[in-house]
């Protein structure tokens, strides 16, 4: 594994020659653009092919968005029919007290529907894009000074798993010795501005 001080922030060389944290770069080993492909077991149904046009996809499949749609149907068929109770004369008690009333009573609606809009549209990233050889591919985590370092170990630790190349970082305002001498024996670069007074505002 390569061992490497932190970096001040003006300092961060994302295109530095160190070595991914997990052992020999596999990168060396590929002559050909990587594709990333989504190999999670699809649980409830199968999500059709993306184009390798398309930059994002469809977060939920075919199946769960026409179940999706059928339980929006049925929600705005509640609402629908709830108004037209709300509504009627008998209901009115007075012009002032109603339309606050229904004021209020439309908020409950609208939250529900604003949150709706937007779970119809999910996207994600189209895992079958393919990433250009040249690219390459850090993971940063970040802590404050407060923030305890065995906390983060998890974090570093997660991000040295994962099987991608990549560079792993740690973002850190004040590392102190032992933090750094963790991070370098596992490979891990460390970016700081504590030695970079630019960095800093005294107001």
């Amino acid at each position: 594994m390569s061992t490497s001080t932190y970096k001040p922030a003006g300092e961060t060389d994302f295109g530095s020659t160190s070595k991914p944290p997990f052992g020999e770069d596999s990168r060396e080993h590929s002559s050909v653009g990587i594709c990333v492909r989504d190999t999670r077991p699809q649980t409830f149904c199968e999500h059709s092919s993306p184009s390798t046009d398309d930059v994002l996809v469809n977060v939920l499949c075919k199946r769960d968005q026409r179940t999706l749609l059928v339980l929006i149907a049925g929600w705005l068929l509640g609402v629908v029919f709830f108004y037209l109770w709300w509504f009627d004369g008998d209901h009115v008690a007075g012009p002032f007290k109603f339309a606050l009333n229904t004021l209020l009573v439309t908020w409950t609606s609208v939250v529900p529907a604003y949150l709706l809009f937007f779970v119809v549209q999910m996207k994600r990233v189209n895992p079958q894009l393919a990433i250009p050889q040249t690219w390459r591919v850090a993971m940063v985590t970040t802590r404050a000074p407060s923030e305890p370092f065995e906390v983060v170990q998890e974090t570093l630790l997660a991000m040295l798993d994962q099987t991608y190349p990549h560079d792993t970082w740690l973002a850190d305002e004040d590392p102190s010795d032992d933090i750094l001498q963790w991070c370098a024996d596992r490979g891990i670069q460390v970016s700081t501005r504590r030695d970079s007074p630019e960095y800093h505002q005294q107001t």
